[in-house]
């Protein structure tokens, strides 16, 4: 005959571990802030017609204030002579940034006719002298 059992049972309780969460934050992090990094860089990007029309416009005018001569072809100043030839340049030369700075000078010359009614060039092949 088989024994009985008795009564009373020893029963194992195991113990609980720990709660560990673990995050991934060293390589999300990395990867966010490359991610924003790039749309910054890609903003700037965007920008960058602005920022070489403004430094031609710059230029244009330290070389004024410097007392440098400036050539002017025919009734076009020396903004719109130097504009018109960085905007062929960018054209057909396939250059985008002589195209920018091309907007900037471009921009000079339309104000200059603006403000006074008519383009500073003379009738001829000239160097404009303020």
């Amino acid at each position: 005959m088989a024994r009985r059992r008795s009564a009373s049972r020893s029963v194992v309780v195991r113990q609980s571990r720990p709660i560990v969460i673990r995050t991934g934050g060293g390589r999300r992090l990395a990867s966010r802030a490359r991610h924003y990094a790039g749309v910054a860089g890609r903003g700037v990007a965007s920008e960058k017609h602005t920022l070489f029309a403004v430094g031609a416009a710059f230029l244009y005018g330290v070389l004024r204030k410097s007392g440098v001569k400036i050539p002017s072809f025919g009734p076009f100043g020396p903004a719109s002579t130097t504009g018109l030839g960085l905007w062929a340049l960018g054209r057909w030369g396939h250059n985008t940034t002589a195209a920018h700075a091309a907007t900037g000078l471009l921009s000079i010359a339309a104000y200059q006719y603006g403000s006074t009614g008519e383009v500073v060039g003379e009738g001829t092949a000239a160097v404009w002298e303020d």
